[in-house]
């Protein structure tokens, strides 16, 4: 339960992270900084453990994860969009903006909003929208560059 939304060199996502037990704010964007995607952007959304093992994957490779409670989206430095959707092997984007988690369509609708108005919006404008609209998204907003 959350919302990550990127273009194609900037990551923003929401810092709540919810359970039966209660709420904390949280990290859930980072920048690879080892391995063959180092330098690429990933934001998860998702069972919160799950998900710092998945990165952790993404960055050795020789630890098992499972992503079967997670999504993360990546940003590499070349500016592709990827999505991994429940599993191991991602697809790519073919968009230049991209949302997941349970704020996603809140997200996307803002950001297409913003092309038909021709205003500036940013992802972190269009986390802040989905904020608005979906109960599994709060707290602050967190943005990272390329």
């Amino acid at each position: 339960m959350t919302t990550v939304a990127c273009t194609r060199d900037v990551m923003a996502a929401d810092s709540m992270a919810a359970s039966s037990e209660g709420a904390a704010t949280v990290t859930k964007l980072r920048k690879l900084r080892v391995g063959p995607l180092a330098g690429s952007l990933v934001g998860m959304t998702g069972d919160l453990a799950a998900g710092v093992k998945a990165i952790q994957w993404l960055e050795e490779k020789h630890r098992t994860a499972s992503f079967k409670d997670v999504s993360l989206l990546l940003v590499r430095p070349n500016g592709s969009i990827w999505c991994y959707d429940g599993s191991e092997i991602p697809y790519s984007v073919s968009g230049s903006l991209c949302a997941i988690g349970t704020g996603a369509m809140a997200a996307l609708g803002a950001f297409y909003q913003q092309k038909r108005s021709r205003l500036p919006l940013s992802p972190a404008d269009a986390v802040r929208c989905a904020i608005r609209a979906d109960a599994g998204s709060g707290g602050r907003v967190r943005v990272i560059h390329l």
